[in-house]
């Protein structure tokens, strides 16, 4: 599996207008892609932790501990993402791909 980027974005989420990280699970056509809000706390739902002492969380291009909030995926433009932050790679991929579908990453 490749790894799976991180982009900014600024798109209302859980009430919030302000820029945030998402992570980019799939592409659904041309412009559009499937993604998880990243958030620094776990508000309600599932979250996935993504610690700063984790050894592939430099990739990710974050500055502090976050959480993945997995409930739902959400459906970006291509016109939303603003910047590529990082990814995420390693062990830190295979624990939020089994966490957030259930399997391994193929």
């Amino acid at each position: 599996m490749d790894d799976l980027a991180i982009w900014l974005a600024t798109v209302e989420w859980n009430g919030c207008p302000d820029p945030r990280p998402w992570v980019l699970i799939d592409q659904r056509g041309d412009d559009i892609f499937g993604c998880f809000p990243i958030a620094s706390e776990c508000y309600e739902g599932l979250c996935f932790a993504l610690s700063s002492a984790d050894r592939d969380f430099a990739a990710t291009g974050l500055d502090r501990d976050c959480h993945i909030h997995t409930e739902r995926i959400y459906e970006l433009r291509h016109t939303d993402l603003s910047r590529r932050l990082g990814f995420l790679q390693g062990d830190l991929l295979k624990g939020f791909w089994q966490y957030a579908f259930g399997n391994e990453p193929s």
